[in-house]
């Protein structure tokens, strides 16, 4: 956001260029983050933590659809939501659920994987 506001001023021109090219996404509007979606125009930026309880609850909410990770992660932009880890989030979700793991047709994961993998 300070980048977009002018507050941002990198002394690396690499670094500048990066920046200028993952900013030309995301705009400000009334001193909100958001980012140009495909499935909306613009979807809001939200924090890791509220993604995942958004995840948590499409996935195994009332309406529980559990669903795979695309699907899922498909639903949360359609819903006009937006964070940059979400596709890592939903996999974690889908990979780590039981009643997934149990009714899945196969698994892509030995048993011995099913448990968290750190974060690399």
């Amino acid at each position: 956001m300070a980048y977009l506001r002018g507050h941002f001023v990198s002394e690396d021109e690499k670094e500048e260029k990066q920046l200028a090219l993952r900013a030309r996404s995301y705009s400000i509007v009334n001193d909100t983050l958001y980012r140009g979606g495909v499935c909306a125009p613009l979807l809001k930026c939200i924090s890791q933590v509220k993604g995942r309880q958004l995840l948590q609850e499409i996935h195994t909410g009332m309406c529980s659809s559990h669903i795979g990770t695309r699907v899922l992660v498909g639903k949360t932009f359609c819903e006009r939501f937006y964070w940059p880890s979400a596709v890592a989030d939903a996999h974690e979700i889908v990979r780590t659920c039981p009643n997934c793991q149990k009714h899945a047709h196969y698994s892509k994961f030995p048993p011995e994987e099913v448990h968290l993998i750190p974060p690399v």
